[in-house]
């Protein structure tokens, strides 16, 4: 694959909308990557029966439609258009 000569396709308005890009997408990426460490708290790092039991029955009552909208809280994304 040839690469255009340096300097020629990096301009100041591809960086500028590089930077709103990035302002737009990195408070999501943050909440991802927050949601992630809590689901391991509280899924896979648990390991002791009594602590699984507790937690299968903290969350038994919570109704499924609520826990199914926190689970897909961060699938339905679409990136944002920069001009």
């Amino acid at each position: 694959m040839s690469r255009p000569p340096a300097g020629r396709w990096w301009t100041p308005t591809a960086a500028s909308a590089l930077r709103r890009y990035d302002a737009i997408r990195r408070p999501r990426a943050q909440s991802v990557a927050r949601a992630a460490r809590q689901a391991g708290r509280m899924g896979h790092r648990m390991t002791h029966p009594s602590a699984m039991a507790l937690r299968d029955t903290a969350v038994r009552p919570v109704p499924s439609a609520v826990m199914l909208r926190v689970a897909l809280r961060h699938a339905d994304w679409t990136p944002p258009l920069i001009r």
